[in-house]
């Protein structure tokens, strides 16, 4: 018997430390890039000389590092814009946005994300986690000014401020730009973007692995048993959670944007009580493609969520 037993044990102990290495190998995949930390740009590459660094809690005891910047000539802005950016950036790349806004007479506060920045945090969620930075930026924004608060996020922080627009956030609006209905269908066209450009076969499995749906639950066990967080990306899909969103919402969308579909922009507004598409021609970086028609947009919509009576 011990034989048989023998080989048995010697095949599950090694099938055990391989499950470990792939668990340790997940959690590495799943982890921040040390480049998403770099603040390659401030506020005064921008003219915006008049601003702050802080610092907040989130509810998950996270710091979260964010830059303040006051409106331009006036002691309160018309509003607060809570700018949120994408997957691998950091509060240095909004910058753009917070130039017009701050010229147009709106307060900006512009945050880093976990696992990015200045921020705390090693692993990066698909935007529900995330929840927890925009929710305590809506705090310090209400701490400073007693104007209204408006969220504007960019890819995952356009996830992030529509699921926490979903949670009856105290605010006056969502800018949702180039938001993605789910993590998964992200995945599928950044695979085909992937073999399209000739990326290796490595990192196009690891792009099917994290991008199945089937495989959601595998994927948190892995890294948890890695020794990462509870991450499971089922919770970050949107159509679930877009009918609770009480207040109005702005989807921008490129046309030519191959990761984040207008298609998808038209089915999630469809989706929310109070909701409305601009189209603009660009790709997934819409503001950098097009930058009238976003300002445009943008400002007309803050006109409609932010009334003057309020305002001013």
């Amino acid at each position: 018997m011990k034989r048989y037993l023998r080989p048995v044990l010697v095949t599950a102990t090694a099938l055990g430390l391989l499950f470990l290495v792939a668990c340790g190998f997940v959690a590495g995949l799943a982890r921040g890039r040390p480049e998403w930390r770099h603040i390659d740009k401030n506020p005064t590459h921008y003219g915006l000389a008049d601003s702050s660094v802080v610092f907040f809690q989130s509810r998950d005891h996270m710091q979260v590092a964010a830059w303040w910047i006051p409106a331009a000539g006036v002691r309160n802005g018309r509003a607060t814009v809570v700018l949120v950016h994408g997957i691998g950036g950091n509060r240095s790349d909004m910058l753009p946005q917070a130039k017009f806004l701050v010229a147009a007479g709106y307060d900006v506060l512009s945050i880093d994300l976990r696992a990015h920045g200045d921020s705390a945090g090693e692993y990066p969620s698909p935007g529900y986690l995330e929840v927890a930075e925009v929710e305590a930026a809506i705090a310090e924004a209400h701490r400073r000014s007693p104007r209204p608060v408006v969220l504007l996020g960019h890819s995952v922080g356009a996830v992030a401020v529509l699921h926490t627009a979903s949670r009856g956030a105290a605010i006056a609006g969502t800018i949702a730009d180039s938001a993605f209905i789910s993590s998964f269908d992200m995945f599928d066209r950044l695979r085909a973007r992937l073999r399209a450009e000739g990326a290796s076969v490595w990192a196009r499995m690891g792009v099917w692995f994290v991008g199945r749906r089937s495989l959601a639950g595998l994927f948190d066990v892995m890294l948890r048993v890695g020794g990462g967080p509870d991450i499971d990306a089922r919770h970050g899909e949107l159509p679930p959670v877009l009918p609770k969103i009480a207040g109005p919402v702005l989807f921008v969308t490129g046309t030519r944007d191959d990761i984040a579909p207008t298609a998808n922009a038209r089915a999630m507004a469809r989706l929310v009580g109070h909701a409305e598409v601009v189209e603009i021609a660009a790709s997934h970086h819409t503001y950098r493609d097009a930058a009238p028609d976003y300002e445009r947009a943008v400002l007309g919509f803050l006109d409609r969520v932010v009334p003057p009576a309020v305002a001013r």
